[in-house]
């Protein structure tokens, strides 16, 4: 149902982002709701990489999501970010506060419409909130 909803409001060109402790079910989620076009760089972390580039060449041209976005360095992220103004993705974050270190908070709320969803690894234990009145 969740997967559902994400891809209606990614096709209108909403952004979705899942916040929720690791091991919650987001990559799952993103998995499930759009297979084969997740942008994931969490592996570089793991082996302690230095924070890496946002590529636009590596966006699907269609609906896509973005996994463990604190990966990227901000300032790549927050441009790439503003290119696909009005186009339909998910960003899945481990804590809200990740978003205000990004440096994402005002380029997500100004100039797109953005759904976060709040993911507690419990089935039908999510909540959902919108920056705008137009969800319909």
């Amino acid at each position: 149902m969740i997967g559902k909803f994400m891809r209606a409001a990614m096709k209108r060109g909403w952004v979705i982002v899942m916040i929720g402790p690791s091991g919650t079910g987001k990559t799952f989620m993103l998995e499930r709701t759009i297979p084969g076009k997740i942008i994931d760089k969490s592996a570089l972390a793991m082996k302690g990489a230095d924070k890496v580039a946002f590529d636009l060449s590596e966006v699907p041209a269609d609906r896509f999501a973005i996994d463990e976005p604190m990966v990227f360095d901000g300032a790549s992220l927050r441009a790439g970010i503003a290119t696909l103004r009005g186009r339909g993705f998910a960003m899945a974050f481990q804590q809200s506060r990740t978003i205000d270190i990004l440096g994402l908070t005002e380029e997500l709320l100004t100039h797109h419409k953005c759904i976060a969803l709040f993911v507690n690894g419990r089935r039908g234990n999510s909540l959902w909130w919108t920056n705008s009145e137009y969800w319909q």
